[in-house]
């Protein structure tokens, strides 16, 4: 249903579908007392400031012989919120099939030269609205008008000083390259990066018409709103400069692959997509986060690898333009995206066999990830009084029985498929040894003959604390012992007593800070890069 005034008796009518009559349209800035749908039905739109407006688009309609026009601050009962969003959803089609459009300029003084106007006109509030850009693409005729409606000529008379002041290409001013799908998604929201609107949310709805998706207005959401626009383009488009954005939030290091707002598009002006269709990737988006399936590109940083996009820049064609991703776990398939637009020369890349990936929408900020990252550097330095001494250890390659160490894994090895590790990310970067220790003092009794002492040292990441362990046991029982002790520990930061029968030995473990102190409450407490100590006395 659309709703257009009678441009003689200023009647509003409605019409549905092909009854729909040649009208014209207005495109302009909202100022202080609108005329309203309600006004133009109770009879007071004549006592409103705004109405000298809807007048004179009237006038100009009747002089052009066109019997209706549409006034968006009139002609839509925004008290109705279905019939708003219908409106919003609608709009860029209402401005594209309208016989001619009328661009009215309010800040911009009458009476002035055409060099008074070049310095003038993109100076106008009307440029840097988000609303405005539709209505100035969309219409097959724009017309500007001064504040006091002196005509100012065609869109395509300007086309070259509009292009100049808000990076639009002129082509799609001039009706050239008129189609929108001659430009790539994200030149398209380059040309909003610089406009505002008063709702956050609608510098997403005003760039609906311009990709022809629709949504639902859901006014409160915030930036969602352009997440879900970018949701939407990506249901019908395959063209990735959609992800050639660069992120503005400093503060933000970890970002998925779809932008926050407009603005991070504002370099993206000359961003086009490769037309090859052989080579064409597909992407879906799911609650794990984007998949997609892709051969990436090693990095210098063994942990940064780029993904190459299918699209380039048109100022440095030889170049090749990627994006940085992290991996969020070193065996996983989780990565979030960091830094800014990449370029590539591409000479001498080594890519990296194809694998489906998953770079997350949601990413854990760079102090909590850091901080859950501290496993990484954690390690024991074992020292046992007694006549006890390690003979075996699980995972064997977390021990240097040169230094007598205990060092976190190698989570990116997976060339031991008995070492069943979880996915570090999962687990904040918590590990564990098992150590099998043995008497060399010979023991006068049976019952205990082919049983050692296993103690089972670790970090909980989830907590920040370090922990140990005891149990009695064989070289046999070594890896089943690690494999069913929790990450978590049975006993942190603490000394642990085991006392048996009069058999069975003696045996305390006590971990200490880096500073030889009692361990603190936390692992990150007091950490100065030196390993903790694990004291074992067995009596």
């Amino acid at each position: 249903m659309m709703r257009l005034l009678n441009a003689q008796t200023m009647e509003i009518l409605e019409f549905f579908g092909n009854a729909i009559p040649p009208y014209v349209i207005l495109s302009h800035t909202w100022e202080n007392d609108e005329v309203t749908f309600q006004d133009m039905r109770n009879g007071e739109a004549g006592s409103k400031q705004g109405f000298a407006k809807v007048a004179r688009c009237c006038e100009e309609a009747v002089k052009n012989g066109i019997e209706y026009a549409w006034i968006d601050t009139c002609c839509i009962d925004k008290t109705s919120s279905s019939e708003l969003s219908e409106a919003i959803n609608s709009m860029f089609q209402w401005y594209k099939h309208a016989v001619k459009c009328y661009a009215y300029l309010s800040d911009l003084p009458s009476q002035l030269s055409e060099d008074d106007i070049k310095t003038r006109l993109p100076s106008c509030r009307w440029f840097t609205r988000g609303w405005t850009l539709q209505e100035l693409l969309a219409p097959r005729e724009l017309l500007f008008f001064a504040r006091d409606w002196t005509p100012l000529g065609e869109r395509s008379h300007w086309a070259t000083l509009i292009s100049a002041a808000t990076c639009i290409h002129e082509g799609a001013l001039t009706g050239i390259d008129h189609k929108a799908r001659a430009f790539s998604v994200a030149q398209k929201i380059s040309w909003a990066s610089k406009r505002s609107t008063t709702r956050e949310e609608d510098m997403a709805y005003c760039l609906m018409g311009l990709f022809n998706v629709h949504m639902p207005l859901l006014y409160g959401e915030g930036s969602q709103a352009f997440v879900r626009l970018q949701e939407e383009i990506m249901k019908k488009s395959d063209d990735q400069t959609i992800f050639a954005w660069s992120q503005s939030d400093n503060d933000c290091q970890y970002r998925g692959l779809l932008a926050s707002s407009p603005k991070e598009f504002e370099n993206c002006t000359s961003i086009a997509p490769f037309r090859n269709w052989k080579s064409s990737q597909s992407y879906e988006n799911t609650n794990a986060g984007l998949r997609l399936t892709t051969s990436l590109l090693r990095t210098q940083d063994d942990s940064v690898y780029s993904l190459i996009l299918q699209c380039y820049d048109q100022r440095a064609t030889e170049r090749m333009l990627g994006i940085d991703l992290v991996k969020l776990s070193p065996a996983g398939d989780q990565f979030a995206r960091i830094h800014k637009l990449q370029y590539h020369i591409g000479i001498g890349c080594q890519f990296l066999p194809q694998r489906t990936i998953y770079i997350r929408n949601d990413v854990i900020r760079p102090e909590a990830h850091t901080l859950s990252e501290i496993g990484k550097l954690i390690h024991f330095q074992i020292s046992i009084t007694g006549s006890h001494q390690i003979i075996h250890t699980w995972p064997p390659d977390q021990w240097d029985s040169r230094y007598q160490i205990l060092k976190p894994p190698r989570w990116s090895d997976e060339t031991n498929h008995r070492l069943k590790r979880p996915d570090p990310g999962l687990f904040n970067w918590s590990w564990h040894v098992a150590l099998l220790l043995s008497s060399t003092v010979a023991r006068d009794t049976a019952v205990f003959e082919g049983e050692e002492l296993i103690v089972v040292i670790g970090y909980n990441g989830r907590d920040g604390q370090c922990w140990c362990d005891m149990a009695l046991g064989s070289s046999r029982d070594l890896e089943d012992v690690w494999n069913i002790t929790p990450y978590s520990g049975a006993t942190k930061m603490s000394s642990l007593g085991v006392d048996g029968n009069n058999r069975a030995p003696s045996a305390h473990i006590t971990l200490l800070g880096p500073d030889g102190g009692t361990l603190p409450k936390s692992a990150m407490l007091g950490w100065n890069g030196q390993p903790f100590m694990a004291l074992i006395r067995i009596d």
